[in-house]
């Protein structure tokens, strides 16, 4: 009998702890119970973790158990539609808004819940495109541009709902099933003008967001879609007749408006972000714009009669307007990808216009007016960028004119019957191109081939049209034969190269000193090629002669250059 108080004393504990533990069962909590006196307890406190990782999965299975219903009911309209007399009209009308509701669902959702935005946003797009497709290709009861309405509708209210969220799920979900469900319409409708204004308008909103800095994850595919459906559109209406037999007609305008609307929701997502906000463009905005720009310019090349013409002077205009932007807005900037591909953008399309929409003659005259101004623009605002641009429109010009040929005919083969017009432009401007040009004395290797490729377009393009006169006055007396023209293009060589070494010396310009002895060593192979084959030995002579005197004289004042 002396045990019993002992006994009911550990009885009355064991009821106490089991009472505990069958509170933390009932009611799991993170924070630890206090630590009962046993060591079989002990096993118990492990219940919480276990009892929030079955929270965490019943979450889920929940969402996807909802999901489910919300495709069952989806189930549920399409055989009431397929067995009632209800017209299927309203019957679609209540999938819609049945569609319209689950999206709504998935965007209310708070940001830690994005399992279930998803989950939800992807009910709402299995509950649209196959009722769309249905109607649209199967009972015909719903034109492609209703289907188009539909769709745009559809991502409209999706980007309305979630205006004021940073990187919603749902919203993604939106405009990719969108996207998909327009792509397979097109191409079972073959009606591609409504569904590509779906992906224009799904592309205008991206930018939108872009803008505003909200990040929807589709801008990229949308981006794809759009320049892929309008260059498909393109290609169909381009070609031959009958392998579009199945398409609608489409006028002009309308396969030229998709083009023109994506390449002024570009420009316009571009001017908003850089001009105003003054934030940096991207890779991908940088490539967009390009790509929008070339869809719209072949768009009228292929379709427009005197589409080259107008695309040449609009892309002059273009260039004006670019490059004033660009000295507007980023020549003080500190940020240099802005200034750099809008300046790149004014030289493109600057070219381009000028190989477009006009004549060679005019041509030249353009690319090279264009070298000049890009080459005192970039030396008045210190952008070396310009000065480069100018050089390639030098070296443009000398292409394309023919300069370049006209000047190796005259000093190393047949002369021209004509006289060549471009060398003087090439001489001129590349001349006022490096008088412009301020060289430094401890300037880098890249401003220093600046001034060397500029001085030494502007020399040769001299030395050509030296040649090229003095021929012309010999003709007025005599027939000039192989050796008269030997021995001018010798004196000619001679005296540049003369005139280089001493206006170096002058001007303390090292460029001028390096073509002056590119000249010697120049002359010297000549020598040796075209003089010493001449059968006339006072003429070789008079060669001989030239070019040793030059040789004594250049590098003596070469030397006086590097010692004042």
């Amino acid at each position: 009998m002396n045990d019993l108080p002992d006994s009911l004393e550990r009885l009355t504990e064991r009821l106490e702890a089991l009472e505990r533990r069958v509170t933390i069962l009932e009611n799991p909590s993170p924070a630890p119970a206090v630590t009962a006196p046993f060591t079989s307890g002990t096993a118990g406190f492990s219940q919480p973790k276990a009892s929030t990782s079955l929270t965490v999965s019943g979450g889920t299975f929940t969402v996807l158990g909802k999901s489910l219903l919300g495709i069952a009911g989806a189930y549920l309209l399409r055989a009431i539609e397929q067995s009632t007399d209800l017209p299927k009209l309203g019957v679609a009308a209540v999938a819609i808004l049945y569609a319209l509701i689950w999206l709504v669902w998935a965007v209310r959702a708070s940001r830690d819940r994005w399992f279930e935005s998803t989950v939800f946003a992807c009910t709402s797009a299995a509950i649209l495109a196959p009722m769309l497709w249905e109607l649209t290709l199967i009972f015909k009861v719903v034109r492609p541009e209703a289907a188009a309405s539909i769709l745009i509708g559809f991502v409209t209210v999706a980007s309305a709902l979630a205006w004021k969220q940073d990187r919603a799920p749902a919203l993604s979900v939106a405009y990719l099933s969108s996207i998909a469900a327009a792509f397979a319409l097109s191409l079972g409708t073959h009606a591609l003008l409504p569904f590509t204004a779906v992906i224009l308008t799904v592309a205008a909103f991206c930018e939108v967001s872009a803008v505003r800095s909200r990040q929807t994850g589709a801008r990229m595919l949308t981006a794809v879609a759009a320049d892929g459906i309008i260059w498909a559109t393109l290609f169909i209406y381009t070609g031959p007749e009958s392998a579009r037999a199945n398409y609608p007609p489409l006028g002009t305008l309308a396969i030229l408006a998709p083009a023109l609307i994506l390449l002024s929701i570009v420009l316009a997502a571009v001017a908003a972000k850089v001009a105003f906000l003054r934030k940096p463009i991207s890779l991908f905005e940088t490539m967009q714009t390009t790509i929008a720009f070339l869809l719209a310019t072949v768009s009228f090349a292929w379709l427009v009669p005197t589409g080259l013409v107008f695309m040449g002077w609009a892309c002059i205009g273009l260039a004006v307007m670019v490059s004033a932007v660009c000295i507007r807005f980023f020549a003080g900037s500190e940020e240099p990808r802005n200034y750099f591909v809008f300046s790149s953008w004014a030289f493109a399309l600057f070219v381009s216009g000028a190989l477009l929409g006009f004549s060679s003659v005019s041509q030249t005259i353009l690319l090279s007016a264009g070298a000049v101004c890009a080459t005192v623009l970039g030396v008045h605002m210190g952008r070396q960028v310009l000065q480069y641009q100018g050089l390639l429109l030098l070296l443009l010009v000398a292409v394309v004119s023919g300069a370049a040929r006209f000047a190796s005919d005259c000093l190393l083969g047949m002369l021209p019957d004509k006289f060549p017009w471009s060398l003087v432009c090439i001489a001129i401007s590349a001349a006022i191109c490096y008088a412009v040009q301020r060289p430094a004395a401890d300037e880098a290797w890249s401003p220093q081939a600046l001034h060397l490729v500029t001085v030494f377009l502007a020399i040769s393009a001299f030395c050509a049209l030296l040649v090229e006169g003095l021929a012309f006055l010999i003709a007025l007396a005599i027939t000039p034969g192989a050796h008269h023209i030997a021995l001018i293009r010798t004196g000619v060589i001679c005296f540049i190269a003369l005139a280089l070494a001493i206006l170096a010396r002058r001007w303390q310009r090292v460029e001028l000193t390096r073509i002056s002895y590119g000249a010697l060593v120049f002359v010297t192979v000549k020598l040796l090629v075209e003089d010493l084959r001449n059968p006339r030995l006072e003429f070789i002579a008079a060669s001989i002669f030239l070019v040793a005197t030059t040789l004594l004289v250049v590098p003596r004042l070469s030397r006086l250059q590097r010692r004042s």
